[in-house]
């Protein structure tokens, strides 16, 4: 993400971007905390590109990640264009 928002001139600390180690299986936070509990999940619909890294995270399925299918394609990767 650093690199991608490079190219729209956002900079960042060398030390930041030495220090990132990025994993598509590392662990997946739960971010839905605070006022957001309380609000009815919201899965969004797959559109538009998406990261090979999303990709990578499904096939391996770490932490049952899989759990949410991709009903806005039917489920299907190959409707999917993906970006490295």
């Amino acid at each position: 993400m650093v690199n991608e928002a490079g190219a729209f001139g956002f900079e960042f600390e060398d030390h930041l971007a030495r220090a990132i180690r990025p994993d598509p299986l590392d662990t997946q936070h739960n971010e839905r905390k605070g006022i957001y509990v309380v609000r009815g999940e919201s899965i969004r619909n797959v559109d538009g590109l998406v990261h090979s890294s999303a990709r990578q995270r499904w096939d391996a399925n770490p932490q049952n990640y899989r759990k949410r299918v991709l009903d806005s394609v039917g489920g299907d990767w190959n409707r999917i264009e993906t970006v490295d």
